[in-house]
């Protein structure tokens, strides 16, 4: 095991799991069956657009998996992360780490120029939108949070100095400078990767 830096190698293959990510151990684009060259610059938004991918696991025994249950890849040294079921580039990775992904919302309004057919209330309209916000990925057990400074209290609690000093803020601070005890928080607490 290694601690992380930048300067770490990832290999360049799709994460089947979490703990492929965290072993570094990707399925190797050489072992994907597939009609797109290898060497195609758009290889894995090719791939990635299809509903299954195929591929030989380590004892050569061919796997077939659905594109929605992959966990992420890796290209250029570059992590993306399957969140609700498109990729998003990871670039903060440390113990908690940070994305940015567009989300489906769906939101409810009321038309205040609506009267209502016989003396009845308003009329509402359910419409959906997408919005880019960020994400927390716990790199000790997988799991997403949106980036909120509750979800931020929750993630940092393992490290008593780091939390005491957060929760000594008031509520308006620590909306506004959580990404700092993150930065704290990972600086502190590295996380390692396989050699």
């Amino acid at each position: 095991m290694v601690k992380y830096t930048p300067d770490y190698q990832f290999k360049e293959g799709i994460y089947i799991t979490f703990r492929s990510f965290k072993t570094n151990n990707p399925v190797s684009i050489s072992t994907i069956v597939t009609n797109i060259p290898l060497n195609d610059i758009s290889f894995f938004n090719k791939l990635l657009k299809k509903e299954k991918i195929i591929y030989y696991d380590d004892n050569g025994i061919r796997q077939t998996i659905e594109t929605s249950q992959i966990w992420g890849y890796s290209k250029n040294n570059t992590i993306y992360i399957n969140y609700e079921d498109d990729f998003f580039r990871i670039p903060t990775i440390g113990k908690i780490s940070q994305f940015l992904a567009t989300v489906k919302v769906t939101r409810t309004a009321s038309d205040p120029f609506y009267n209502g057919m016989y003396g009845m209330g308003g009329m509402s309209a359910t419409y959906e939108s997408k919005e880019t916000r960020t994400f927390l990925l716990n790199m000790d057990n997988g799991l997403i949070y949106e980036n909120n400074y509750k979800n931020v209290e929750k993630l940092i609690m393992s490290d008593k100095e780091i939390y005491t000093e957060y929760m000594n803020l008031k509520k308006r601070q620590r909306k506004k400078i959580s990404y700092m005890y993150i930065k704290k928080y990972n600086d502190k607490n590295p996380i390692y990767f396989i050699k």
